[in-house]
């Protein structure tokens, strides 16, 4: 179970009491849901416009670009993936103490 930091009075002002409300707490969360991926969509095209102004301007990575209003830098980010069937035929099945775990909780709404 993930604990969050909301006090009891913030809770209860947030809980649904009752079908009523928790049609209306998803009927807003799908809203809220499409608003995000509308503008996650939009974030990604200025990012890529971005991009591609640090790369015609042959900034590199870690190089500041200085305006008005803002600083602007980047850095080069690898993200690495292990291959869990071959770790067991070294290290056998009990990869427990290689691991690192979080938890969350996930909500589904269809």
């Amino acid at each position: 179970m993930c604990v969050h930091d909301i006090s009891i009075i913030q809770k209860e002002e947030l809980m649904c009491h009752n079908k009523n409300e928790l049609r209306s707490a998803i009927a807003r969360y799908r809203k809220l849901q499409s608003q995000k991926a509308s503008l996650d969509a939009e974030l990604a095209e200025i990012k890529a416009q971005i991009f591609d102004y640090l790369e015609y301007n042959e900034i590199q990575p870690k190089e500041k670009v200085v305006g008005p209003n803002y600083t602007l830098s980047y850095s080069c980010c690898i993200t690495r993936n292990f291959d869990t069937s071959k770790l067991h035929e070294v290290l056998g099945e009990d990869l427990s103490p290689y691991q690192k775990q979080s938890s969350y909780n996930r909500l589904y709404i269809h």
